[in-house]
């Protein structure tokens, strides 16, 4: 009964322990928005596709564009010069107020807009 005792505690500890674990963030619903990057806006819609503005009065850019999360990777498709091109990014940081992605050596900032891009969130 003694030895059942000793083992139960930290079986207990253990199961406390797994069950505070923070779930990992839910990049897909974080991802959606408008952010502000170099010189540019991308805008994520939640039906998959996204697009990119010059600037908050210009129009949208989205034909044939998408993307998707997974695990912490975005993804992106475009129209390049030979068809559809994919991108894949590594999310480094996304908040509700920042998204830092990175691609090989090379990271991008971005700064989240309202909705409509029109002002700063």
């Amino acid at each position: 009964m003694r030895c059942l005792r000793f083992t139960a505690v930290p079986v207990a500890l253990l199961s406390f322990a797994l069950s505070t674990v923070a779930a990992p963030p839910d990049y897909s619903k974080l991802v959606r928005g408008c952010w502000l990057g170099a010189g540019k806006f991308r805008v994520y819609h939640a039906d998959g596709t996204w697009g990119v503005k010059r600037n908050e009065d210009a129009p949208e850019d989205t034909k044939g564009r998408r993307w998707r999360v997974d695990g912490n990777k975005l993804i992106l498709t475009y129209p390049g010069d030979h068809g559809s091109e994919t991108a894949v990014y590594t999310i480094v940081r996304c908040t509700e107020r920042q998204m830092v992605l990175s691609i090989g050596r090379y990271t991008e900032e971005y700064t989240r807009y309202s909705a409509d891009c029109q002002t700063e969130a």
